[in-house]
């Protein structure tokens, strides 16, 4: 047997302050470029803010280590490999160390914005968005262009955040994460107002049975909150808040207070099966839901939250989530629960009593495109009516408005 081809021997021209030396690299991996580098110039691997490459027309442009090894040993234009390294000491570090801003959409379909510096980690960042919004960085994702930054060690500059992007902000688990929003109206004096969310627990399908994580996200999060849990399995809990939180604009973005209650979506049932004594069982099959192909998925979806009256943010946020779950060469099956069937859930009490409450849940999966077949269009729905939502009603603003959406993906 023939012996493996050994790693080809790389070299590049490196620059470190004001020295530069011809450097000869046993193989392409980062992990020795960077011990290499430790040897000659005594550069420690955790100051490193960044290397960059010369790139014709270009100028200096970051490597990220990831991709390290693909371009290692290239040369562009018959000249050796030429990065420079950048330290806490160097002076290219100010344009690394300075702060930019960041775009957040929050997970209560609202935005704010976050400053800090473009050297910061992806953990840092973390840190930085749950001082901004009061999410635990354990209870956060962070996605950009519907991708989660996972890599908690990674440079802000080496994972595509740069000035002025836009990320979204979700709860990390669990799955299904409905969002309660407070819309007061100019009308309301009361000192404050209290939601009290109750769930009942079922054989199949039932809500996150830990009563700390009801509610465990929300804003503003110093508010007053109770739990209770009753004998027979049943979880209610109390969310109490005052009306200036609901007057008051966060940052002048954030417009409404919101909280979470999840959802658990490992007994969530999408066959016809219901058990005996389930008096509401929520199910999802070709007879009562109904499909959207993935083409314009998003769109769609936008439309048809925006047309029950969900604000803009929550249709956003709602279409995204949904659309990320659904592949290329799939389509989109759901349901939107009638709100007198989601009430048999959970019931939802507000007091002093909203003018109007809409409360919007879909069930959802991913299908394969010859399955569309035996499902219904949702464009053949008159949705209004199917959910019964007061439209007119949810978009006036001179009204004391509550909101509820979330979604839940079945098997």
């Amino acid at each position: 047997m023939a012996a493996p081809a050994p790693e080809p021997t790389v070299f590049a021209i490196v620059r470190y302050k004001d020295r530069q030396e011809l450097l000869r690299f046993p193989d392409p991996t980062y992990n020795t470029f960077c011990r290499r580098l430790s040897s000659v110039f005594f550069i420690a691997t955790p100051s490193i803010l960044c290397v960059e490459r010369s790139m014709p027309g270009l100028g200096w442009v970051c490597v990220d280590p990831a991709t390290w090894q693909e371009q290692a040993g290239q040369k562009l234009d018959d000249d050796w490999p030429y990065y420079r390294v950048i330290d806490g000491d160097c002076p290219e570090a100010k344009q690394h160390g300075r702060k930019i801003t960041i775009k957040l959409e929050t997970p209560g379909g609202g935005s704010t914005s976050t400053d800090i510096e473009h050297s910061a980690t992806v953990s840092q960042l973390q840190a930085a968005v749950a001082t901004a919004i009061g999410l635990p960085v354990s209870q956060q994702r962070l996605l950009l262009h519907g991708e989660k930054l996972s890599d908690g060690n990674a440079r802000l500059y080496n994972s595509e955040v740069t000035a002025g992007v836009r990320l979204s902000v979700e709860p990390s688990k669990p799955a299904g994460v409905p969002v309660i929003q407070l819309y007061a109206s100019a009308a309301l004096h009361s000192p404050s107002a209290s939601v009290t969310l109750t769930t009942t627990l079922s054989s199949q399908w039932h809500f996150w049975h830990d009563p700390e994580s009801l509610f465990s996200s929300r804003y503003p999060c110093e508010i007053e909150f109770k739990v209770a849990t009753t004998l027979d399995g049943d979880t209610s809990a109390r969310w109490i808040v005052p009306s200036s939180a609901m007057r008051n604009r966060w940052s002048h973005e954030v417009a409404f207070p919101y909280a979470f209650w999840p959802v658990d979506p490992f007994e969530t049932s999408s066959s016809n099966a219901v058990p005996k004594g389930a008096s509401c069982i929520p199910t999802l099959n070709s007879f009562n839901g109904c499909f959207l192909p993935r083409k314009g998925l998003y769109n769609a979806l936008f439309d048809l939250f925006s047309a029950l009256a969900l604000p803009h943010g929550a249709s956003q946020t709602l279409a995204s989530r949904c659309t990320r779950q659904v592949d290329e060469d799939q389509a989109l099956a759901f349901r939107i629960l009638p709100q007198d069937e989601y009430a048999e859930l959970s019931s939802f009490v507000v007091q002093p009593t909203p003018d109007v409450t809409t409360r919007i849940f879909l069930l959802y999966k991913a299908i394969d495109k010859d399955e569309v077949k035996d499902w219904t269009h949702a464009d053949e729905i008159d949705w209004v009516e199917e959910v019964d939502v007061d439209v007119a009603a949810a978009r006036d603003e001179s009204l004391f408005r509550v909101f509820e959406w979330g979604s839940l993906e079945v098997s």
